[in-house]
């Protein structure tokens, strides 16, 4: 195998191949003129001296130029290449593509035998590094040497190495397995901030990189930043455009709710009306009867009322608490009994130690727990026992609600606090859909967390809610 030093030693001779052959060219000139010099009179000699150094002068300069018009001309069929890689890379609509395409790019354009893209910020539905080519992916997860490399070409520069090992940094880092050989690095740049770095490694041949490759790839890198951030914020605009329909169709589904609502509780006050105008003539058990509905829908429209104000006061951000020392234990048994009166297909148990206090706000706690009561006992049209469960840690108290009810799906469970939610999934039950999304509101007001679990459709489900003790 030919040393370094020798293979350095060959190139110097070759990139001045013109003028040692031009020298060459002239020295036998010069003898020749020496030796024939009795032949050519005296008075021709200095110009035969000049003709022959034009002669030469000529001939490099000749040889030069063509030198120069074939390297001119090798650089523009590079620069075309790299402008249709960068097309090809800015055709891309999805941030996976955009990656893929360049990391292949990258390697034709180099000859390297593998490209490698790192991204700094992980990206939507982007799994990085992102290899193209023969080196095992394994060989990099997990690995802290490409988090160093992207910042070292980040704050440098591109860095090109004939043999990655010969780098101490380099070597100290580099994880085991990767082979040995030469390596480009360039960064990911979109403006001053960097998205990664796109690594090339072992050129055939042991050719090694130059700096005409740092050039062409940090071109390449550029288009792919820009490609990046572009598709991006297409993605992240298409996110956005979804959502706000979304919640455009869930706003017109909550203004026709609640005119039904409102309409299906004045309906019934309209016509107990004709009963004021012969109130006298009535019997009493049916007066009784007309008062009890006038004040279930009196209930109802305050009700109604109530859920919207709240939701007002929470997207306004005027959602406050009076908190005062109460016992979570007492709450519960009120509302127990409360929503039991309401229900004869239904039982509901009460499982809780003694008393709990704490500094809370007991009117929005009860509210809290009768919307996740009422919900149990709404979701659950067949009967069935309903339990309630309250418990404590050294940090919290929680309070529990199972029921044996239509359960919920899995898409359900991200959606179950958002208002509105129950409206734009199905229009089965009756009501606005607030009341989740309330409860979320109190419970958080006061430091706590609440969830939601389900086996799945038809087999129950469970509703949590923490608070923390101080």
């Amino acid at each position: 195998m030919v040393g370094p030093r020798l293979r350095h030693e060959w190139a110097l001779i070759r990139r001045h191949w013109d003028i040692v052959a031009s020298l060459s060219l002239l020295a036998v000139t010069l003898i020749t003129e020496r030796v024939l010099r009795p032949a050519v009179p005296p008075v021709m000699r200095l110009p035969r001296l000049f003709s022959l150094l034009a002669v030469t002068s000529t001939a490099y300069l000749s040889r030069q130029l063509a030198l120069q018009r074939l390297l001119a001309e090798t650089r523009l069929r590079r620069l075309q290449r790299t402008h249709q890689a960068a097309l090809r890379i800015g055709a891309q609509v999805s941030l996976p593509a955009v990656v893929a395409t360049t990391a292949d790019e990258a390697r034709q354009l180099s000859g390297a035998a593998w490209a490698l893209v790192h991204l700094t910020d992980p990206l939507p539905g982007v799994e990085t590094p992102h290899l193209h080519g023969p080196l095992t992916p394994g060989v990099l997860a997990g690995s802290p040497w490409l988090a160093d490399l992207a910042t070292r070409v980040r704050d440098r520069g591109p860095l090109w190495l004939s043999d990655w090992r010969r780098d101490p940094s380099l070597r100290a880092a580099a994880p085991p397995g990767l082979p040995a050989g030469s390596l480009l690095a360039v960064p990911l740049l979109s403006g001053t901030r960097s998205l990664g770095v796109l690594i090339l490694g072992n050129k055939p041949d042991d050719a090694g990189f130059t700096a005409d490759d740092a050039a062409i790839l940090t071109l390449l890198a550029a288009h792919a930043a820009l490609a990046l951030e572009r598709t991006r914020l297409y993605a992240e605009a298409q996110q956005r455009a979804a959502e706000l329909l979304e919640e455009r169709e869930r706003r017109e589904m909550f203004v026709s709710a609640v005119a039904h609502e409102l309409r299906g509780a004045m309906t019934p006050l309209l016509g107990y009306l004709y009963f004021l105008d012969r109130w006298e003539t009535l019997a009493p058990d049916r007066q009784a009867t007309v008062k009890a509905n006038l004040r279930a829908q009196i209930d109802r429209l305050n009700r109604l009322v109530s859920d919207l104000l709240d939701v007002s006061r929470i997207a306004a951000g005027r959602f406050h608490l009076e908190r005062t020392t109460t016992d979570l234990v007492a709450i519960a048994r009120e509302v127990v009994a409360a929503q039991q009166a309401t229900t004869t297909r239904h039982r509901l148990m009460l499982e809780a130690p003694p008393s709990l206090p704490g500094r809370w706000d007991p009117d929005r706690l009860a509210q809290a727990l009768t919307n996740l009561l009422s919900n149990a006992i709404k979701y659950t049209p067949e009967g069935g026992e309903i339990r309630v469960r309250l418990w404590s840690t050294d940090r919290e108290v929680c309070v529990a609600v199972t029921d044996p009810g239509i359960g919920l799906r899995p898409e359900d469970l991200p959606l179950l606090f958002q208002p509105y939610s129950r409206l734009y999934r199905e229009r089965r039950a009756r009501g606005l859909g607030l009341g989740l999304y309330i409860t979320r509101a109190i419970v958080e007001a006061h430091g706590g967390r609440i969830w939601a679990e389900s086996p799945g459709p038809g087999r129950g489900s469970t509703f949590t809610f923490c608070l923390p003790r101080d």
